[in-house]
């Protein structure tokens, strides 16, 4: 008995230490369960953004495809009624007497509510503004203030948020989005929640971008019909433009082209180009069907913009270009020619493609691993770090053509990624042959100034610079190319990727990494991705600085135009002021100018004002400036020169002028100047200086030409003279 006792023992402990177990595999069970539904339900956050981007991306493509802003607007307003879940959505546009009245809504409206809305204008002293001038939006409700409540009765909004589109001073356009109290259960709401308001703020960002292109293609199409009237006085600019501009008739033919036209198309000049192309729908497009669509276009509208096509090139090879054109009248043998624009894309075309294709490969790669997402979620979220940072690079490019504003955030941007763990950073423009450091994160003073006149071709960034080609250096303490070493930090590796735009570099970035860090092929897809963003938006920059400078000067002359010279003279007036300094002013006229142009012709003339300007910027000192007043006039601004200076300058160039010449296609035209001086007291302006020299020009003209006369005493004269 006593055996049997102790084997039912034995089996009543192995049975209790049988369910302690199997209560532990059950607790275990539930915990693994809860898990998981987490995992799951983090998953789908996941999906749910990945969509959203993805459709923030569809709609990125149809906005740079729209052919205006109304186009924008539309799609804008779709997107918010579609994709973001909202009931109603109304965009309202600023007017020219600086009102706001709606150019485009959405959303459950009945006819009757859709006329009282359509009917909204907001003067410019609404509560909205003076709200937006404290707070990036507005949200409004119920339990808001009296004068948000008046805005929400008369959109039919009960909830709403109201954002600005361009922001400003005064927003280009006011975003609207909102629900009725009756359907809102059915939308999404409007709280201030956080995925919304950032769903709304990424729109908007988008939206801005897309208004700021919209509204500089609106300029670009401005000033080309006044380059158009202006034909003969911006031949140079005809010539040397980076993007190619053509004539063509109805059937095909070129008629005229520049340089950058048949460049593109791969031929030696211009001549070369319109002798050899006799059938433009057979050798010039690569899909004939182009041709047609693009005249459907100039029939229906007379214009177009920013037709993306391909075509053959001389070498039977193929060129993406962005083609825009309008009707216009010819001559007689010609009633209506074809002008336009051509800018190659093919870069810009294969990057779009190459993003395209990551995109792809990144669904793919989602799809293949949702059995292991654990193991993957840390590779999504670097990607869509990563797609982030891309979006926001290409949001600041689009923001801005200033190089100063555009590198620096770009720069943070791109130092930012994990993926390179790097704290100090730079960008390089090349400039004549040296580098320029435009931009950098972490230096000292003491790295600034060893870099400063750095040349191509000196250390790892100059040798990428001269190659164009990426350099991944290990560690700078064993790299016999890196030459300019600071004392500021230790080992350190570098990516050094050059920035190019039609296979021209323009400048390097480059990137510090922790020593022996090795990069991968991703990382650097990635940095070259950035990079040839980075190059086309250097190369618009470069490209409106130059044309900026080019408005500020005289095309004949090259000296400042009318209206810059006067801002000079201003400008100075206003430091005279400051610093209790003079202000000396030389109003020149070629004397018998009419007779040169009547003896010798117009070019002859135009020579001989060459001449006179090169003449007169050779008698003044580096911080002068000289400006075509207009026709054969010249006006000098001579900061810090009393009278003594002033005429001292003026009779150098007279007596210049009496010795010397201008070399013309008939002969040597000699001309003389007569010049009248003045120059600036306490209390002068502008008007009174440039008309004292404008009375003693005319003194020196009655008094014989050849000769300078002054101007009295400042405080002799007064703004009623």
């Amino acid at each position: 008995m006593i055996g049997k006792d102790k084997g039912l023992a034995k089996g009543s402990g192995e049975l209790a230490r049988l369910r302690l177990e199997k209560e532990a595999m059950a607790l275990q069970v539930k915990r693994l369960v809860k898990a998981e539904g987490k995992l799951y339900e983090y998953q789908e956050k996941l999906d749910t953004q990945l969509a959203e981007y993805q459709n923030l991306y569809e709609l990125s493509r149809k906005l740079n495809a729209s052919p205006d802003i109304e186009s924008v607007f539309e799609l804008a307003v779709h997107y918010v009624i579609n994709n973001l879940g909202y009931e109603r959505v109304v965009i309202f546009r600023r007017q020219e007497d600086g009102a706001y009245a709606v150019c485009a809504l959405d959303g459950y409206y009945d006819r009757d509510e859709k006329k009282s809305v359509e009917a909204i204008v907001l003067d410019q002293y609404d509560h909205v503004f003076s709200t937006l001038e404290k707070d990036e939006y507005v949200i409004g409700n119920s339990s808001t203030e009296k004068a948000c409540l008046e805005i929400s009765r008369r959109m039919l909004m009960d909830e709403y948020t109201i954002c600005p589109l361009v922001p400003g001073p005064r927003p280009f356009a006011l975003l609207a989005i909102g629900n009725c109290s009756a359907n809102a259960e059915f939308y999404r709401r409007v709280n201030g929640d956080k995925a919304a308001m950032l769903s709304a703020g990424n729109l908007v960002a988008l939206l801005t971008a897309s208004l700021e292109n919209q509204i500089y293609r609106a300029s670009m199409e401005k000033a080309l019909e006044q380059e158009k009237l202006a034909e003969a006085k911006y031949r140079g600019i005809f010539e040397n433009a980076l993007e190619g501009i053509f004539q063509t008739t109805i059937g095909g033919q070129f008629l005229s082209a520049n340089p950058a036209m048949a460049a593109i198309l791969g031929y030696n000049g211009p001549e070369d180009m319109i002798a050899s192309m006799n059938g433009m729908a057979q050798q010039l497009y690569v899909n004939p069907a182009d041709r047609e669509r693009l005249l459907s276009l100039l029939g229906e509208n007379g214009k177009f913009l920013a037709q993306e096509v391909q075509f053959l090139r001389k070498d039977n090879g193929r060129v993406w270009v962005s083609i825009s054109a309008h009707m216009a009248q010819g001559a007689a043998g010609n009633p209506h020619i074809i002008e336009g624009l051509a800018t190659d894309i093919t870069e810009r075309k294969a990057a779009e493609e190459g993003l395209e294709k990551a995109h792809e490969e990144l669904e793919q790669r989602v799809r293949e691993r949702t059995a292991e997402l654990s193991a993957t979620n840390a590779l999504l979220h670097r990607q869509h770090k990563e797609a982030t940072a891309l979006y926001r690079v290409s949001a600041v490019l689009s923001r801005s053509l200033h190089m100063d504003t555009l590198l620096g955030e770009v720069l943070e941007e791109i130092a930012g990624l994990e993926a390179f763990e790097t704290k100090k950073a730079g960008i390089f423009i090349i400039e004549d042959g040296r580098m320029k450091l435009i931009a950098h994160l972490g230096h000292s003073e003491q790295f600034l100034n060893m870099h400063n006149g750095m040349m191509v071709g000196d250390c790892l960034c100059g040798i990428a610079a001269r190659t164009g080609e990426v350099i991944i250096s290990g560690n700078s303490s064993n790299d016999a190319g890196h030459t300019f070493k600071c004392g500021e930090v230790g080992p350190h590796g570098h990516i050094i990727l050059p920035l190019k735009a039609k296979d021209r570099v323009l400048g390097v970035l480059y990137l510090y990494t922790p020593a022996g860090k090795e990069i991968d092929k991703s990382k650097l897809d990635l940095l070259q991705l950035l990079g040839n963003q980075l190059g086309i938006a250097i190369e618009n920059a470069m490209l409106y600085e130059k044309t900026r400078a080019l408005s500020l000067h005289d095309s004949l002359s090259g000296l400042w135009n009318h209206k810059e010279i006067l801002r000079i003279l201003e400008s100075e007036l206003v430091r005279a002021a400051r610093g209790k300094s003079r202000v000396g002013v030389i109003m020149a006229d070629l004397d018998d100018f009419k007779r040169i142009n009547d003896l010798y012709g117009h070019r002859a003339g135009d020579e001989v004002i060459r001449f006179a300007a090169e003449t007169m910027l050779s008698q003044v000192r580096p911080y002068d400036s000289v400006g075509r007043y207009g026709g054969e006039e010249f006006l000098f601004v001579l900061p810090g020169c009393n009278e003594k200076c002033t005429a001292a300058i003026a009779e150098r160039l007279c007596r210049l002028m009496r010795t010397k010449s201008a070399d013309t296609l008939q002969r040597q035209v000699s001309v003389t100047v007569s010049l009248g001086t003045a120059v600036s007291g306490s209390g002068s302006s502008v008007n009174s200086l440039v008309h004292a020299a404008d009375m003693a020009l005319y003194r020196a003209k009655k008094n014989g030409k050849d000769r300078v006369e002054a101007a009295p005493y400042f405080h002799e004269i007064t703004e009623k003279n």
